[in-house]
């Protein structure tokens, strides 16, 4: 692994900032760095949040604005207290929940980093090596973070400077939230396709009571129904800040790791009904997509021009959502739009 000083680069000692590191994340999405230390992402989600705050503070939305970058921090912390942040032989963060973490996180840190000379002082540590081709930052990814802050920084000093109607507010959240969503998309996508050889890592074993061991792939499904969702979440430009957010990540996501019992509602399980019945209907809507070459992705990006309706998709997708409905019951909904 490199420490990067953006600006210079130098290598860490091995005895150095590799040793002990916070695998928990409660608390705050607060996190100021320390002064003059050097933060570790790749072993911990603590450091990965303190980066985050570094990025809103240095482009912060207008006074008042929500922050749609708040979703990526509530998912950040989700994954550590669910057990998610998961820690290789080495104490690296290198599984598949915190690869595609790393490119929600540390990515844009990099790419203005590299592409505007921001974060001049931060010291950072990276991957390298053998591990460095994973997290090499595609063109189309960064064009799109950069579109998003230009907007951002473009919206801000307007606002600041009392040259936006008021009226204009709505549209201009609505316009940030779609650029984000653009480059969510995109690095959470690169992050799939790079990372399918960590999926069977989420598959784990248990023992029966009859002396057996099972073979649980419920967290692996659960995984790529996840991935599945990002997609139809950026069609409908779902909205990503603290109060959304954070909301229907309590009330839905769950809080340990899913096993296959937990799709089966006859079946015990620590989940409650409403985390049980997400769970249903996102495996229900990736199995359809993957069926029928993303009918439902499709359907909705038809309906991106039109504001009514894609809130009227959105209402749709939830209840689906939340109440275990089939993909294909979802289609037939959207298709009356």
């Amino acid at each position: 692994m490199r420490a990067y000083h953006f600006g210079a680069i130098f290598f860490l000692a091995s005895a150095g900032l590799a040793a002990q590191a916070p695998h928990g994340c409660g608390g705050s999405l607060d996190l100021p760095a320390p002064v003059g230390s050097t933060l570790d992402p790749t072993r911990s989600y603590e450091d990965r949040l303190r980066l985050f705050q570094l990025l809103k503070e240095a482009h912060p939305y207008p006074k008042g604005w929500k922050d749609h970058r708040d979703g990526f921090a509530i998912q950040t912390r989700w994954q550590a207290d669910s057990g998610r942040s998961l820690h290789d032989s080495a104490g690296r963060l290198h599984f598949w929940w915190a690869n595609i973490n790393w490119n929600l996180l540390v990515w844009p840190v990099q790419i203005l980093s590299q592409e505007r000379g921001e974060f001049s002082d931060l010291a950072m540590v990276n991957f390298d090596g053998a591990m460095a081709h994973r997290f090499r930052i595609p063109k189309e990814v960064v064009a799109a973070l950069l579109a998003y802050y230009d907007r951002l920084d473009w919206v801000r000093k307007r606002a600041d400077a009392g040259l936006l109607w008021s009226w204009t507010k709505p549209l201009q959240e609505r316009e940030l939230q779609r650029l984000l969503w653009d480059f969510h998309y995109k690095a959470v996508a690169v992050g799939i396709e790079r990372n399918r050889d960590m999926l069977p890592g989420l598959v784990r074993t248990y023992p029966t009571a009859e002396g057996r061991i099972l073979v649980d792939q419920g967290e692996k499904r659960f995984a790529e129904s996840w991935g599945t969702t990002v997609g139809i979440l950026r069609a409908l430009n779902f909205p990503t800040d603290l109060a959304i957010v954070s909301t229907i990540n309590g009330q839905t996501l769950p809080h340990v790791w899913v096993r296959e019992a937990d799709y089966q509602i006859a079946k015990p399980s620590t989940l409650s009904l409403r985390q049980r019945m997400m769970l249903q209907g996102l495996w229900s809507l990736h199995r359809f997509e993957q069926r029928w070459g993303g009918l439902i992705l499709r359907r909705l990006e038809s309906l991106a021009w039109t504001p009514e309706k894609t809130a009227q998709a959105l209402e749709l997708f939830r209840k689906a959502s939340w109440t275990g409905w089939s993909g294909f019951a979802l289609w037939s909904a959207l298709w009356g739009l």
